[in-house]
């Protein structure tokens, strides 16, 4: 018994190419704020006010490169899905990572000097 390839063989194909590279967005109000939480990876986050059924700000998916510019606030609040895939700034300087690589994080505080001191977590 002769078996037929699953697929058919040929030049039919279709070169595609390279996929299209995306410019990293930034989310947030183009306001001054002292804090800008950056992605390294692809990282779920959501950032939503520090009390019992606060407004929710952000809620996605931060691809690599993407900013978001966090409001002039001290009750904020991140959670996240992967800490170590995400960079925190204040002032425009790198704070301590809020955790490594696939590390689930619920409540880090989004208060610059908590964050400068690493006491955010």
């Amino acid at each position: 018994m002769k078996l037929s390839p699953a697929f058919a063989i040929g030049d039919d194909t279709e070169d595609i190419g390279m996929p299209e590279t995306r410019a990293p967005a930034v989310y947030g109000r183009n306001e001054p704020g002292r804090v800008v939480v950056r992605a390294k990876a692809d990282t779920w986050v959501q950032i939503q006010v520090d009390r019992e059924g606060g407004e929710v700000f952000l809620t996605r998916i931060l691809h690599i490169g993407d900013e978001y510019r966090v409001p002039a606030r001290n009750d904020l609040f991140l959670m996240t899905g992967n800490a170590g895939g995400l960079e925190i700034l204040v002032d425009g300087r790198k704070v301590d990572d809020v955790g490594a690589l696939g590390v689930v994080r619920r409540r880090v505080l989004l208060v610059p000097d908590l964050l400068i001191k690493g006491d955010a977590i």
